[in-house]
């Protein structure tokens, strides 16, 4: 069984950080860990990674300076435990599906590096006004 680390930068993300940590969650993906890395926000981003650090154990946080996002990334690098790395950015929303089926090897069995689409969907009071996939 392989070991996962998920890496999120996290900077000043407090509005989008939750539904992406229950995106993760939700894949129900065994052994594996959520790196949460604040980087300097000021917004109570780096509380709410506390917060869901003690919600669910596979959930660890670090706290750094304000360093940028591909600093957190590094940083998250050099303290992940897995043997199989994915980045995922505080507003993203994982596919779970997709995702378990992605990491069983069921869509890619033999692979270094697997890029996911993404869609875009913006918001004008709180409804989609344009929707882009890519």
């Amino acid at each position: 069984m392989m070991d996962f680390s998920f890496i999120v930068p996290v900077h000043n993300c407090r509005e989008t950080l939750s539904a992406c940590v229950q995106s993760i969650l939700r894949a129900q993906i065994p052994f594996s860990e959520i790196l949460l890395i604040d980087d300097g926000s000021t917004d109570g981003s780096g509380n709410l990674c506390e917060d869901l650090s003690r919600q669910h154990l596979q959930i660890k946080v670090l706290h750094q300076a304000n360093l940028g996002a591909a600093a957190a990334r590094n940083t998250g690098l050099a303290a992940c435990t897995g043997n199989r790395i994915l980045f995922a950015d505080a507003d993203d929303i994982l596919d779970p599906t997709a995702l378990k089926q992605t990491l069983s090897g069921e869509l890619c069995a033999y692979t270094d590096l697997t890029v996911f689409g993404m869609e875009f969907c913006y918001l004008l009071h709180g409804r989609p006004v344009k929707r882009e996939f890519y």
